[in-house]
């Protein structure tokens, strides 16, 4: 994965014009209409058909920084679905950046109650 990671970063096209409007799922503020409630080993409702970000609240997630990291990393969901298909690996999938984007597949919201709690985590302070 970790190869296959870098190569996708290397081929990114950094774009200057990615705004507010570029639409991602974002863990802590979204709503997935296709979560599917309490699959075999997931607690919370999951989507299979893309992965969630989360960025620490200390970032304005609007950036170009954060956007390209967050474009480039969404083309990690096709290895992020082979890899699940494979039934090799029925846990979730994480990349963590030293920005502070992080990504996850499937994709959920933050589970419900620690919604307040999850969206401080910070993949920069800890693994």
């Amino acid at each position: 994965m970790a190869e296959y990671a870098e190569n996708v970063y290397a081929k990114h096209i950094t774009k200057d014009n990615l705004d507010e409007s570029y639409v991602y799922f974002d863990a802590v503020g979204g709503n997935v209409s296709t979560l599917i409630d309490n699959l075999d080993g997931f607690s919370d409702g999951v989507t299979f058909t893309t992965s969630a970000v989360q960025t620490p609240t200390d970032l304005y997630q609007y950036t170009s920084e954060i956007l390209n990291s967050i474009a480039w990393t969404d083309k990690l969901d096709k290895k992020f679905k082979e890899n699940f298909g494979n039934k090799s690996i029925k846990a979730w999938q994480y990349i963590g950046l030293s920005n502070g984007v992080y990504r996850f597949y499937p994709g959920a919201s933050w589970p419900k109650g620690s919604r307040n709690l999850m969206q401080y985590y910070d993949v920069r302070q800890r693994p």
